[in-house]
């Protein structure tokens, strides 16, 4: 009683320790009102305490499981991150309930650490997802135990092919829809590729298929339409079938004159792929994608470099396609034929 009355924050603060230590003390034997009591004297007290202070009290009930209730709100609440994200990432004090207000009524940094709680309900998930930035995403889905459903993964897969912080977090999302884990494969990189493809192994091909049957309209919407000019390229394309064929010589002619809608049509063709696959390849100089395509369908490495060369358009593009062109020959064609077989799923998908 004497230390309530000190105005000083240093004594205020010894009371604060002395109280916390004699909740601790009396958890075998505490009445429902003294806990109600403590609640009062902690919450009161806190509130007038420097950040530090409150930040230090709410580390130390944080992982306690009979955390007086109100105390746990206020520290949720805060406004300093460094009070709220304790209880925010471990009080079991909070409920779904109280972590939607949170969510609802404060920023990024605390729905940040919401999204790092264990278990965290597909309810709250999703209004993270709803509600959170990139950084809120990708630490929800680095916790694996979060709960999330269906539709805030596709909402995070949609947002990833603009952000490629995105990316590693959702190829390493454990459960994942197949269908929206092989969505990623032409948008990351290389080394995440062998990770989304080392992650179907042991998908039967039958059950993916059909997995992917069920996005066909989504997938379809974002392949987007044909170009203007496609039914006169597909005409030209038809005609040069009966005459030359379709081969190196053919696509890279079509490319020198700018026929370009029908050299990712013939270029498909010669591939495997759907039209509009190829053209997203060439036109985002996805060049790790193409020449896995081109070596999975026994193009020479020379035919390769030309297409790389052509297609680029850039003042360096000599010497990436001839980068490209070294590392050729080492890409295994077992390897090349196996990704090829995940790019003709999603063709048929679409």
């Amino acid at each position: 009683m004497d230390l309530a009355q000190e105005p000083s924050s240093e004594k205020r603060r010894v009371l604060l320790h002395e109280v916390t230590d004699l909740f601790v003390e009396t958890r075998e034997s505490r009445t429902n009102i003294s806990e109600d009591l403590f609640d009062d004297i902690l919450t009161t007290v806190a509130a007038d305490m420097e950040t530090a202070v409150r930040a230090e009290l709410s580390n130390r009930f944080a992982d306690m499981p009979d955390m007086p209730r109100r105390l746990a709100l206020a520290f949720a609440h805060d406004d300093a991150i460094q009070v709220a994200a304790p209880v925010l990432v471990r009080a079991k004090a909070l409920t779904e309930g109280d972590l939607l207000d949170v969510i609802g009524a404060k920023g990024a940094d605390h729905m940040e650490a919401i999204a790092r709680r264990p278990e965290v309900s597909e309810k709250v998930t999703d209004a993270l997802v709803t509600h959170g930035d990139d950084r809120v995403a990708i630490s929800l889905f680095r916790n694996q135990t979060a709960r999330i459903s269906r539709a805030s993964m596709e909402k995070v897969v949609d947002r990833a092919s603009r952000n490629p912080d995105l990316h590693e977090p959702v190829v390493e999302r454990k459960g994942l829809p197949s269908d929206l884990l092989f969505s990623m494969y032409d948008q990351v990189e290389a080394k995440l590729r062998k990770r989304v493809i080392a992650r179907f192994a042991d998908v039967d091909p039958k059950a993916l298929e059909e997995a992917l049957a069920a996005s066909r309209a989504k997938l379809t919407a974002l392949d987007g339409k044909a170009p203007d000019d496609y039914p006169e390229a597909v005409k030209l394309i038809t005609a040069l079938r009966q005459t030359r064929g379709i081969n190196g010589a053919t696509v890279v002619n079509l490319i020198r004159e700018k026929k370009h809608t029908a050299f990712f049509i013939g270029l498909a063709e010669m591939l495997d792929l759907d039209f509009q696959m190829v053209k997203r390849m060439i036109e985002q100089q996805d060049l790790d994608g193409l020449a896995t395509a081109c070596r999975a369908a026994g193009f020479d490495r020379a035919l390769f470099v030309t297409i790389a060369v052509l297609s680029a358009g850039a003042d360096d593009a000599l010497g990436r396609a001839t980068q490209m062109g070294e590392m050729y020959t080492k890409v295994p064609v077992e390897a090349a034929q196996r990704a090829m077989r995940f790019f003709r799923l999603r063709r048929s998908a679409a």
